[in-house]
This record gives structure tokens, C-alpha cells and sequence, in this order.
């Protein structure tokens, strides 16, 4: 009877620890799961975070390209007329071309600094460190055509995390 108890008690002892590895074997199978759909979901996420910058860099330089090609059209269009008349240099419709022109120019120029400014920033700004709430609602109430707008109000989804900028460079951008 004692080596019957003694087998029992091994039959036990091994079942048990069979059930513990078998056990093991499931959370680790759960835990390699959930690793991987938490990996397929941040890459869903990066990939659809990628898919609207890419969508905004579009809309920009779509922008930009409209931007400049107003501009260039009135250029080209100003000197192709002063190529076909003889427009004497000091008339009404020669100076009104000629300033056609300089506008456009401008405005080309206009354009490119404002990328210029966008892309690197006024250097003698100083760098600030500050949350996107903080910032969006600082530039929209300096810029004059949102001033009136006390109600925008931003939600911040930043978890507190700050960002180096220069106020000036995000403002031109908005």
C-alpha cells in the first residue's frame, strides 16, 4: 500500500507538472499573439499615419505649385504680348505690362521665402519648447483673420510631450 501511495502520489505530482507546462505553453502562445497583433497594429497605424503625411505633403505642394504657376502665367503671358507689339516703352499698356510682371515676381518671391522661412525657420527665433495645444492657439491668435475665433479650441493628444519650435516657423506653415 505504501508503493501504491507512493506511485499515486508521483502520478499527481507528474500530471501536475505536465499540467503547468501545458499551461506555460498557452500563455506563451497567448503572449506571442498578442505581441503580434499589437506589431500588425502599430504597423497599420504607421502605415495610415504615413498615408495622411503623404496626403498633406500632396495638398501642399499642390498649393505651392498653384501658387507659382498663377505667378508664372502672368509673366509669360505679360512678355509674350510685349514680344508681339510694338508697345512704345513709355505707354499706358507697356508700364501696365511691366508692372504685371513685377507683381508676379513678388509673389513668386513671396512664396519662396515663405517656404524658406517654413523649411528652416527665422534663426534669430529662439527655440521654444511647448505642447501642440499651447502652440496651435498661441499662432492662431497671433495671425489677425483667427483673432475673433475664441472658439477653436484644440484637443491635445500629446500625453504632455513638448516640442522644440520657433513660433514664427510653425505660424507660417498654418
Amino acid at each position: 500500500s505504501d508503493h501504491i501511495g507512493k506511485r499515486h502520489v508521483q502520478l499527481i505530482l507528474t500530471e501536475m507538472v505536465i499540467s503547468q507546462v501545458l499551461l506555460s505553453i498557452i500563455i506563451i502562445s497567448f503572449e506571442r499573439a498578442k505581441i503580434k497583433a499589437e506589431t500588425d497594429l502599430h504597423i497599420k497605424y504607421e502605415k495610415r499615419l504615413e498615408a495622411r503625411r503623404m496626403s498633406s505633403v500632396r495638398e501642399l505642394i499642390g498649393n505651392v505649385s498653384h501658387e507659382i504657376n498663377n505667378p508664372l502665367a502672368i509673366i509669360q503671358a505679360s512678355v509674350l504680348r510685349l514680344e508681339r507689339t510694338n508697345l512704345p516703352e513709355g505707354s499706358l499698356e507697356f508700364l501696365e505690362l511691366v508692372t504685371n510682371i513685377e507683381d508676379a515676381v513678388k509673389r513668386v518671391c513671396s512664396v519662396r521665402d515663405g517656404l524658406g522661412l517654413f523649411a528652416v525657420g527665422n534663426k534669430e527665433d529662439k527655440l521654444e519648447a511647448t505642447d501642440a495645444c499651447t502652440l496651435f492657439t498661441r499662432v492662431l491668435h497671433q495671425e489677425k483673420r483667427y483673432k475673433h475665433r475664441t472658439d477653436l479650441v484644440f484637443s491635445d493628444r500629446s500625453d504632455g510631450h513638448r516640442v522644440l519650435c520657433r513660433t514664427q516657423q510653425i505660424g507660417s506653415a498654418i
